[in-house]
């Protein structure tokens, strides 16, 4: 992994992202917006990976730099759990994390949260996030850890 700063999730500036390294030598950026759908009243992983030079990657070299884990089990939501549509907000296209199943996802993760600090948003972030590269320390919301942690 090249880097990501946690600090920059709320902003969509163009020149903020997160860089991963593809399987081969090639590193790529990664850039994040998280939005809240009506439809479907949950938060939404929208996402655009570029290469060195500007291009964005195609869907298959998405699902190529999806963590195998993952992949295996995504195969069969292949088509409906990574999409591209036009960003709500900026108007151009982008991948999407499909949010028809986070509501039946976050009642499993809340359910086996009885700590008592849960942080909804922090909590989807670390469930959905890894399977395009955002990670997130399920630490970060609290406020005695340090970004980097």
């Amino acid at each position: 992994m090249c880097g990501c700063n946690t600090e920059d999730l709320t902003s969509i500036d163009e020149e903020d992202g997160c860089q991963l390294e593809l399987s081969s030598t090639e590193c790529v950026t990664y850039e994040y917006h998280v939005v809240y759908s009506h439809s479907y009243n949950v938060p939404v992983l929208y996402f655009n990976v570029y290469h060195q030079n500007g291009k964005l990657l195609s869907l298959d070299e998405v699902w190529s730099d999806i963590p195998e884990c993952y992949r295996d089990r995504l195969l069969e939501e292949r088509w409906s759990f990574i999409t591209q549509q036009e960003h709500p907000l900026l108007g151009r296209p982008f991948f999407m994390l499909h949010p028809c199943h986070t509501k039946d996802l976050m009642a499993q993760v809340t359910a086996i949260q009885d700590d008592g600090h849960r942080n909804y948003l922090l909590s989807w972030l670390c469930a959905v996030g890894p399977v395009v590269g955002l990670k997130i320390s399920p630490l970060y919301g609290y406020g005695h850890v340090k970004p980097g942690d």
